[in-house]
């Protein structure tokens, strides 16, 4: 093999090498989190319920709605999870509304509901789903856009026992509305986890184009770029000492 060819080889070799660190590169992106400092479970229970909400320089304002029918909660406890993000430079406050969309009174005054911040292990509100209309729980936001300003809601519902049985071909709505107040919203700003996802698709694009070319070109391609035993020179070696035995 001709010394150019060998380089060619080298090259190419190296070539696959970037790109399947390029791919562990994008995986790790994909299962790690860096504004939050901790790995992303993906197949926990909270990540298949978890709802991700985010506040931020374009985005001051945001609602989720929940409706739940009376014959899912008659026998068991109905949990939702809400994962709050907000993205400020200066400390701000959050407003967390909410609002009964229902109007079945009845229902609404049997139905139970709990609000938790998980983050700051605080019970927000326990009682009846009507009296929770309209409630607003505020609170302070740090100027840091990491861990420190992700907030966990779990929200429970339930019947007292015995009680739920009429409400089950009935439905409630509720929705939740997170919010900072006009007078702050200039401190809000870009989410970085937007920077993220532009780096993980650039690495993605990477390897696209990368293997577009390979397949394109597969024919040009030495086959001893794809050979991963002992490097071409060394098996002629071996062959030439063969023939001379």
């Amino acid at each position: 093999m001709k010394e150019s060819d060998k380089n060619s080889v080298k090259t190419a070799k190296r070539l696959i090498f970037v790109i399947f660190v390029l791919i562990v590169a994008a995986v790790a992106f994909k299962m790690y989190n860096p504004q939050a400092e901790n790995e992303v479970e993906l197949f926990s229970e909270d990540a298949k319920k978890q709802i991700s909400v985010e506040l931020k320089n374009d985005q001051a304002e945001v609602s989720q709605n929940i409706e739940l029918k009376g014959a899912d909660i008659i026998d068991q406890e109905i949990e939702k999870i809400y994962l709050l993000r907000v993205n400020n430079k200066e400390d701000i406050d959050t407003e967390f509304k909410v609002d009964v969309v229902s109007e079945n009174e009845s229902m609404n005054e049997a139905l139970q509901i709990k609000i938790y911040d998980e983050s700051s292990e605080e019970i927000l509100y326990e009682g009846s789903v009507k009296n929770s209309d309209g409630k607003i729980f505020e609170k302070n936001q740090l100027a840091n856009a990491a861990k420190k300003n992700d907030t966990k809601y779990r929200i429970y519902f339930s019947f007292s026992k015995g009680t739920g049985e009429q409400y089950k071909d009935d439905v409630v709505e509720i929705k939740l509305d997170w919010s900072v107040p006009e007078d702050q919203r200039e401190a809000l700003k870009m989410s970085k986890t937007g920077d993220v996802k532009i780096i993980l698709y650039s690495f993605i694009a990477m390897i696209v184009i990368t293997l577009g070319l390979l397949v394109i070109f597969r024919n040009k391609i030495n086959p001893e770029v794809f050979n991963l035993g002992k490097p071409l020179e060394n098996r002629e070696e071996d062959e030439n000492e063969n023939n001379e035995n």
